[in-house]
């Protein structure tokens, strides 16, 4: 007969709570379903509306559905998610790190380096973690760009090629919070070129604005954004983000001197989660991949892509909650992508 002591440890870890601020797009299709299917317990949502506040309560009938941040910190919670519109991001969030509860907060954490800095160095003060959701660095194509450009089977790389072009005409009330005005805190530069960024200083490391251009072509926020950066090692990155794209480029190229990585489709993990597919104990049922192949003219080869795994973030952020490992991203992070950002902006003005 078992001891007591051995029923004791092998009972399973307490399931940590969460806490979401606000139930949008964000909040209801992408935190919600990763948090549950990586083992969360979503113990309460902040939902500004009726209708979602009508929607949160029926899809997880156990939460504490509020209408206010300082409700939802009353709960006993491991973990808040800022998934507000950008300019809530730095309020919701202090909030958070006031009450002494790590927070993971969507991209941007701020809207410049400013900001930011003010938010990160707050939570120093505070000894409280700030992980930035950069989740397209889970992403197939990002993880395969990373992979291919570690093992250097493409020699001296001298420049990287990655885009996120859609084909959306007239604005569309959800997605990238498009508005009539141009709000700083809205708009492509913020929404996309801040993970193409991201993505771009993780493969090739540090860099500065060589060039930008910022276009408002359906007359609303900015939606159509292109950054060259300059890193340091002399690598170039362009970068396009692009709601009005009838015809995508490549989603990402990287040219050296022994070959080109080419990857021409999406991961399709965003499409699930709208779709409402979730993972189940940490991983999605089946491999998430997008095709890849190196070229060298007319020679093609296709090669083993590596499996999206947005699940990866809510996993590792598990991990440290329980002190067995580290956050998914770095604040510096963050940091390194709002200075890029501030950099373009002085560009663009000059």
């Amino acid at each position: 007969m078992e001891s007591l002591e051995t029923l004791e440890n092998s009972e399973e870890p307490k399931k940590l709570q969460v806490g979401i601020i606000d139930y949008g797009v964000a909040g209801r299709s992408f935190h919600a379903p990763l948090l549950k299917g990586t083992g969360f317990e979503i113990a309460g949502i902040v939902a500004r509306t009726p209708e979602r506040q009508e929607q949160a309560q029926r899809e997880h009938r156990d939460a504490d559905v509020v209408t206010n941040v300082d409700a939802l910190l009353r709960n006993d919670l491991d973990l808040v998610v800022v998934a507000s519109v950008n300019h809530a991001h730095f309020e919701a969030a202090a909030n958070a790190i006031g009450a002494g509860i790590p927070v993971v907060v969507e991209i941007p954490i701020g809207r410049d380096l400013a900001m930011a800095n003010r938010l990160i160095d707050f939570g120093v003060e505070n000894d409280v973690p700030i992980v930035p959701f950069f989740l397209r660095r889970w992403e197939s194509e990002a993880l395969t760009t990373a992979r291919v450009i570690k093992g250097g089977r493409l020699g001296k790389i001298h420049r990287i090629e990655s885009r996120f072009e859609r084909w959306m005409p007239t604005s569309r009330a959800d997605m990238w919070r498009p508005k009539s005005d141009r709000d700083p805190g809205v708009g492509l530069l913020l929404e996309l070129q801040a993970h193409l960024i991201s993505q771009a200083l993780a493969w090739a490391g540090p860099a500065k604005v060589a060039y930008a251009k910022l276009r408002h072509l359906r007359g609303g926020v900015d939606d159509d954004v292109m950054i060259v950066l300059e890193h340091l090692n002399g690598i170039e990155s362009w970068l396009v983000a692009s709601a009005v794209s009838g015809h995508a480029g490549p989603r990402i190229q990287v040219f050296g001197d022994k070959g080109s990585l080419v990857i021409d489709g999406y991961d399709q993990q965003e499409e699930m989660l709208l779709d409402g597919q979730r993972p189940y104990d940490g991983y999605w049922a089946n491999p998430v991949e997008t095709l890849a192949r190196i070229t060298q003219g007319n020679l093609s080869e296709d090669i083993e892509p590596e499996a999206g795994d947005y699940p990866a973030f809510y996993r590792a952020c598990s991990t440290a909650l329980r002190g067995k490992g580290l956050w998914p991203v770095a604040t510096k992070d963050a940091l390194d992508v709002a200075e890029i950002l501030d950099q373009a902006r002085d560009f663009l003005n000059s």
